[in-house]
């Protein structure tokens, strides 16, 4: 059961968890709720995997206990598994109906809880006494009840166990981390796409592509990406090098605006959503990850076992995976200097040396996050769990 704005990282765990469940010779349906995400996706259809649509009368979080429920009753025998893109998507009501209504309910999280901020601004009396936080308290109740209604909660980095632990308070005894995990098979560096995307955007050989794979939306914070490509721009007259976003989403018009005005024309391209975004890793000299906040985000994995090179900020789970500089680039939250400065140096470091970081990123991802150790277990979970 997934609520989305568009297909990304959260929804391509989806479809892999699905198809791994459906070849384990297990029922799947995909109930998508007030969204139409994986309709157009044939590999669902052909591993015989049901997609229902569902249309809510309101958002999920303002449901009330028994419209949760009644929508829940048409699987009362399934194990309801419900992928959050966003730790608040949901609530305490639908929480319970799952729990109640469906023969097991299980959580994946795929982005790090964030603290609930202080309150401290409220004040009484014309200002003269501070007000008692109780919205916070609230906010840390109603993220506490979180953890009531699921039997488990799957969270795809550690990043993402310890925010839950640290600011919702969820007890450990309900956590699994069972880490994302891509096809290195399906994501491999491959020359011919390399070449036939370049020509088919007028990309010369000698180009640095810096390039976004991913659903394109305020977190992901692309807005700094291109801010900075034009410092870099600015600062390195003649600066052979694109920058090439693959993906759709809610700021995709915002950013093309922000790209005329910054007279970037020459030097971004949009491509728009893509089904095969493994053609165009290999396109790729750098990816770009400049987000807020992240779980452990699949466009890295993807790229990484691509061997292209990435420079990305360290949020969420992406310091697991680029667990040391010889694999990648770490750029602190929203340091747009510190992200100008690893572009520099990768539009000027010897081609070789960005080759070797490329091949020693592949290997990390192909010893630690397979696509086909990771989902078989967490299939294997959710079987035990329904058990």
């Amino acid at each position: 059961m997934t609520v989305s704005t568009a297909f990304g990282g959260m929804e391509k765990h989806t479809s892999n968890l699905a198809i791994t469940l459906a070849e384990r010779g297990n029922r799947v349906t995909i109930a998508q709720l007030n969204h139409d995400a994986f309709s157009s996706l044939g590999t669902l259809r052909r591993a015989g995997i049901s997609i229902e649509t569902i249309r809510l009368s309101a958002d999920l979080n303002q449901l009330s206990f028994g419209e949760c429920r009644t929508i829940l009753r048409k699987w009362p025998s399934a194990t309801c598994v419900f992928t959050k893109g966003w730790f608040p998507q949901g609530s305490v009501s639908f929480d319970l109906a799952a729990r109640l209504t469906c023969r097991r309910y299980v959580t994946i999280e795929h982005l790090r809880a964030e603290p609930i901020p202080k309150s401290g601004r409220s004040r009484h009396f014309a200002g003269l006494i501070p007000g008692l936080g109780i919205w916070r308290y609230k906010k840390l109740i109603s993220a506490r009840l979180r953890a009531v209604g699921p039997y488990r909660v799957v969270c795809v980095s550690e990043s993402v166990r310890s925010g839950l632990i640290e600011f919702c308070h969820f007890p450990e005894r309900k956590l699994v981390t069972i880490l994302n995990g891509v096809d290195t098979d399906e994501f491999v560096f491959n020359s011919g796409h390399r070449e036939s995307i370049r020509r088919r955007l007028k990309i010369s050989n000698g180009t640095l592509v810096f390039g976004f794979v991913g659903r394109i939306s305020p977190m992901k914070n692309i807005e700094m990406a291109i801010r900075a490509l034009r410092k870099l721009v600015n600062s390195e007259p003649g600066a052979n090098t694109r920058f090439v976003v693959v993906g759709d989403g809610p700021s995709a018009n915002v950013l093309r605006t922000m790209v005329s005005t910054l007279n970037l024309q020459d030097f971004v391209i949009f491509v728009g959503f893509s089904d095969r975004p493994e053609e165009y890793y290999s396109a790729f000299d750098v990816l770009l990850l400049p987000s807020l906040n992240e779980g452990l985000p699949l466009a890295l994995l993807e790229a990484m076992a691509s061997e292209c090179c990435t420079i990305a900020t360290a949020v969420g789970g992406i310091p697991e995976v680029i667990s040391n500089p010889t694999l990648g680039w770490l750029v602190p939250s929203e340091d747009e200097s510190r992200l100008v400065e690893c572009m520099r140096m990768a539009l000027h470091v010897d081609r070789n040396d960005l080759r070797a970081m490329g091949l020693r990123a592949r290997q990390r991802v192909a010893s630690t996050f397979s696509a086909n150790q990771q989902f078989a277990e967490l299939a294997a979970s959710l079987e035990k769990w329904g058990d």
